[in-house]
């Protein structure tokens, strides 16, 4: 949750993604993951709704009493 409200502070901006970038010589490609280009780019997309559901499961668990 920690990493989320940071996440979401920083403008929904990693800010290792902006210390990476500022480290990384001028005219240097900077990845700040290492996967195939199309996952890269939708990683957001796909893990927000993981997230959302893990922690609707939580809720839903956590008021069952189990």
């Amino acid at each position: 949750m920690v990493e989320v409200v940071i996440y979401v502070g920083n403008g929904f901006l990693c800010p290792l993604k902006v210390w990476a970038d500022n480290l990384t010589p001028a005219g240097q490609p900077m990845s700040d993951i290492y996967l195939p280009r199309w996952i890269a780019a939708r990683v957001v997309v796909v893990s927000t709704p993981i997230l959302v559901v893990a922690c609707l499961l939580i809720v839903v668990r956590l008021l069952q009493g189990d």
